[in-house]
């Protein structure tokens, strides 16, 4: 570091101590005490984050690579494919890719930052104080508690709306289908601010949506053929005012309970395909040589609602590397309920169906 006094001169060493109005410095094996008062700016040599931005790089580089390139593009945005056979040595691979891209961008950030940080303490009282307050805190002389917490969450969903329907969809003779996991990738977005240590306050967006299923139905009896296709499709996602409690606040661990309230917006949509065929009878050789289709049914039904919605969520993290904390964390969502008609053609009645779920999975935060 570089000391620079009131009366202009000048001198190097290293940063030894700050006491609450002296800093002291080591030269030549021997600490030299320098009241605030006598100081006109120092400039410190800081040493580059490499390691922490690297592993800053890795875990973003991660995080949006699956979003972007493993999600399920038939279903809601972010649910997770579900990797069989050669698809999960296809997945390491990418994984290896988003890995090494973000610790990439993680060096190339290192070299954009700047060595040196300055402070100039001016001449007045007042200045000199003010300098001194954020010299003191950048020193780590005075510990300051985290008061921005930003944090993304991923995890199972426990579905509703696709629960309300299975039951009877399948005493209608349908069997299902799904491509999707039930894993979200981006369940929710956090970000709160401490008023106090163990009080915060925020936004949240919340994606409630869930995988959808594929479901069919057919049969033949020899005369007649039946062949059905029905495919509902549910998102959701909101923005909530979030109030927490934070019970557990360490160093090494954090955690906390809280609400939410704000407003949602769900879609629910049905897509179907219905043909029924008779075969005909060749009237000589009596065998069944061709059909004909007697009724075809197409389903195009959309519902679009946006209603007062809540959920409650509480999580537990552990430090992993300076402010980042890998941990897991629950929520679970206040339900609502939505009547969906009936849909004759296709043997589906008329249906009240849960909106909401519960998830349970994975957070990572930054706390500033």
């Amino acid at each position: 570091m570089l000391v620079y006094l009131q009366d202009g001169s000048s001198f190097s060493g290293f940063l030894a101590a700050v006491e609450p109005d002296v800093l002291i410095v080591r030269k030549d094996g021997q600490d030299i005490k320098v009241p605030r008062q006598t100081l006109r700016s120092i400039i410190l040599k800081t040493d580059t984050n490499l390691n922490r931005n690297m592993v800053y790089g890795m875990a973003a580089g991660l995080y949006i690579g699956n979003i972007l390139l493993l999600h399920d593009s038939y279903d809601p945005f972010a649910f997770a494919k579900r990797l069989e056979g050669e698809d999960v040595w296809g997945g390491l691979l990418f994984e290896s890719i988003f890995a090494a891209g973000g610790i990439g961008l993680g060096y190339l950030a290192t070299l954009l930052e700047t060595k040196e940080k300055t402070f100039d303490f001016g001449t007045s009282e007042q200045a000199q104080a003010a300098t001194w307050d954020k010299f003191r805190i950048y020193t780590a002389a005075v510990p300051q508690p985290a008061k921005i917490h930003f944090s993304i969450h991923e995890g199972s969903v426990f579905p509703e709306f696709s629960s309300s329907y299975d039951d009877f969809i399948g005493q209608a003779g349908y069997q299902s289908y799904t491509s999707a996991s039930r894993f979200n990738l981006l369940r929710r977005v956090q970000i709160t601010c401490s008023l106090i240590p163990a009080l915060e306050f925020g936004l949240a967006y919340l994606c409630a949506s869930e995988p959808g299923s594929d479901y069919y139905f057919y049969s033949d009896d020899g005369v007649t053929s039946i062949n059905s296709s029905f495919w509902p499709n549910y998102s959701q996602a909101g923005l909530y005012l979030v109030g927490a409690f934070r019970p557990v606040k360490g160093p090494r661990a954090i955690g906390n309970i809280g609400l939410a309230v704000g407003a949602a917006r769900a879609t629910i949509e049905m897509l179907g395909y219905l043909t029924i065929s008779e075969y005909m009878l060749d009237p000589v050789t009596q065998a069944f040589w061709t059909y004909i289709t007697i009724k075809e049914a197409k389903l195009s039904y959309k519902d679009t609602n946006t209603f007062f919605s809540g959920f409650a969520f509480a999580e537990m993290s552990l430090r992993l590397y300076h402010n980042l904390y890998l941990g897991i964390s629950a929520d679970y969502m206040l339900k609502h309920i939505e009547k969906i008609p009936a849909f004759e053609d296709f043997g589906i009645p008329a249906r009240k169906v849960r909106l909401g779920n519960a998830s349970i999975g994975f957070t990572m935060g930054w706390h500033f």
